[in-house]
């Protein structure tokens, strides 16, 4: 007889079966007695565990009462009212289920203390280890999984060990590129790791903590952590690279390249962070695509490198597209062939990673092949042709893990992202709050985005006779009386039309108050994925590396977006080609405006926004891919100790 698989099922409120109950090939599950389970089981046969409360109740009911569905008896009328009283509370109950919802948060805990190891409900205790086994004494070898609130907390569950592998038992490294555009989005994914149970850490240079340390102060204050987030810090060799001293991070530079001395002091840091991992042994690195080293280092370990790519899909596939062109430099607008959808774009909008290609790209490129795969921030629903171009025509393995934006859900979270704000969060929503729902435009260029005085001074005009109240972000710029019209701090900023932040800016908290209607960015992957995620949509303003590849996906694939007009890619401010006030204006007033188009696209963005939510929720995409992924590295681990694991992806 065939092996039958077996599912460990946890509480959880889908609005579906999960897909482990659904497919045919599970027949038997464990169950914690949760009542809507009980109902999804179909015409699998339930072994009943009882962890708590009610589950004793479910119990009886389903036993005595309906006798897994293959009796003719029949439940009473005291059971049905205690049913439908269930159901009734399944509202709140998936309040309580949300990303940060306390169920979740509480339930995790109770199943870690209670259930990994052995549960006790009132007087009778349960070693769950001995169920499974008695349960499927006569099929040794069954693939098993534990799901809780959507969560494979436990995926590689060991049926005839006495220390099965566990999430909390990995120890996993991450070292963010030294930018805050790739930290940002490193920190949370940490975080995502961390709130699975996984022991994070994370490896960066002096100067960059205070960059990541309030992040990481909230997340540890949750008492649901099992194990709080750490940082171990790398020593810059500023001296011995030639980079000027404070100079860690990308954003202390005039423009974002790249130059030899800080490509120096990033290939620098290999030796001290092989100490590292001499003195921790983590069972695995995620590090940024930029440090083409560490899969070198992963292999003499005998641990997974996986890389994690700031950017989408759409743009690993365009690229490749682009590099075989072999596109020489023109003037006229050309076609992107072999992609599922049609687009153009000019020789001047490309990156140098394209038209000029050096060894320090092959090297990257390199690093990436050799790595166990890739860890993406976005969702397979966003970008779903390209994500399954890339499964179909490579080996490399691919995990879509994100909006991981979307697991900052607190207004404190969202505040203490990145650097020290130069406006209060109060003071920011304070100026919204005064605002009508959807009427306010916000203006971001992101970290690195510089622009020339000229610039700056279009930019004002465009913003005042476009007639919208906005939020402008603006950094490096000098003293405003140097690129402000005249008197327009006294008409638009004194008037409260506008408000200018001149430095870091609570973006997250300010995309997602209801009064930002419109979104102004230079289309920085994370902007364009906070954008979509708070259902703002966009006028594209690209300036450097792949961002004008990043515009094509929000304007003509995705619809959200309206271009303005850029069309030169530089890393230069005064390189770039001078966009007209009157073009911002005109770009504007489409966007914010009421037409049947402008509608439309708030309308698809919108729906992006729900599409963003469901996948990081309990059994979204992303959701499932991080579980996925869990999955593989406890396996690796027990690989490594010479333990043969089943995972439940088998």
């Amino acid at each position: 007889m065939a092996s039958l698989p077996l599912s460990f099922v946890g509480c959880r409120l889908p609005s579906k079966p999960p897909i482990h109950l659904a497919a045919a090939s599970h027949r038997r599950a464990i169950e914690m007695g949760f009542w809507r389970e009980m109902k999804e089981s179909g015409d699998i046969y339930l072994v009943h565990l009882r962890v708590d409360i009610e589950q004793f109740f479910n119990e009886r009911l389903l036993v005595d009462g309906a006798k897994d569905r293959d009796c003719s008896g029949s439940v009473d009328r005291d059971d049905r009212r205690e049913a439908e009283e269930m159901r009734a509370a399944e509202e709140m109950a998936k309040k309580a289920m949300a990303v940060r919802g306390s169920s979740l948060m509480h339930m995790t805990a109770l199943i870690e203390d209670k259930v990994y190891l052995k549960a006790l409900p009132s007087s009778t205790e349960y070693d769950e280890t001995r169920l499974v086994t008695e349960t499927t004494q006569s099929r040794p070898r069954l693939p098993t999984t534990l799901y809780i609130h959507g969560k494979l907390l436990s995926a590689p569950f060991l049926l005839h060990s006495s220390s099965p592998l566990l999430p909390m038992d990995l120890h996993v490294f991450f070292l963010p590129f030294l930018a805050p555009g790739h930290m940002i989005p490193m920190v949370d994914l940490a975080r995502v790791f961390a709130g699975r149970g996984v022991r994070s850490t994370i490896v960066t240079t002096t100067a960059n903590v205070p960059l990541i340390q309030p992040t990481l102060d909230l997340a540890n204050a949750d008492d649901s952590l099992r194990h709080p987030i750490q940082i171990l810090v790398l020593s810059f060799p500023s001296f011995e690279s030639g980079t000027p001293l404070g100079h860690e991070n990308l954003q202390a530079f005039n423009n974002p390249d790249i130059t030899p001395e800080f490509t120096t002091a990033i290939n620098m840091l290999e030796d001290p962070f092989k100490q590292l991992l001499q003195a921790h042994r983590p069972d695995g690195i995620v590090a940024d695509i930029f440090y083409a080293w560490a899969s070198g280092v992963a292999k003499d370990f005998g641990i997974p490198r996986l890389v994690f790519h700031g950017s989408n899909t759409f743009c690993t596939v365009v690229s490749g597209a682009l590099r075989r062109l072999k596109l020489h430099e023109s003037e006229h607008a050309f076609d992107v062939p072999g992609l599922p959808h049609r687009f153009q774009m000019t020789w001047s909008q490309l990156p140098e990673f394209i038209t000029k290609p050096d060894d320090s790209m092959k090297r990257l490129g390199d690093g990436y092949r050799a790595s166990y795969g890739m860890l993406v921030n976005s969702f397979y629903e966003l970008e779903s042709d390209y994500i399954d171009l890339v499964k179909k025509g490579s080996e490399t393995k691919l995990w879509h893990v994100g909006p991981l934006s979307l697991h900052n859900q607190l207004a404190e979270e969202k505040a203490a992202r990145g650097n020290t704000a130069w406006i209060s969060s109060d003071e920011c929503l304070t100026w919204l709050d005064s605002k009508k729902p959807r009427s306010v435009l916000y203006v971001c260029f992101g970290s690195l985005g510089q622009c020339t005085t000229t610039q700056l001074h279009e930019i004002a005009l465009g913003l005042e006779t476009s007639d919208h109240p906005f939020i402008w972000v603006v950094s490096n710029a000098g003293e405003p009386s140097e690129w402000l019209p005249e008197r327009f701090e006294e008409r638009v900023i004194g008037e409260g039309k506008g408000l200018l932040i001149r430095g870091w800016a609570p973006q997250l908290l300010i995309l997602n108050h209801e009064a930002v209607g419109g979104f102004v960015t230079h289309c920085g992957w994370n902007s364009c994925l906070e954008g979509v995620s708070a259902g703002v949509p966009m006028v594209t303003w690209p300036l450097f590396a792949e961002q004008f590849i990043n515009e094509k996906l929000v304007v003509d694939v995705l619809r959200v977006g309206i271009a303005v007009g850029a069309t030169v890619c530089s890393n230069h401010k005064e390189k770039r080609a001078l966009v007209k006030g009157e073009a911002i204006k005109k770009a504007v007033v489409e966007l914010m405006g009421r037409s049947e188009e402008a509608e439309s696209r708030r309308k698809r963005v919108e729906k992006l926004k729900e599409l963003a939510t469901k996948a990081v929720e309990g059994g979204g995409s992303s959701d499932t891919d991080m579980s996925y992924l869990l999955d593989e590295l406890i396996n690796l681990k027990a690989a490594r100790l010479g333990n043969t694991v089943r995972c439940s992806t088998s």
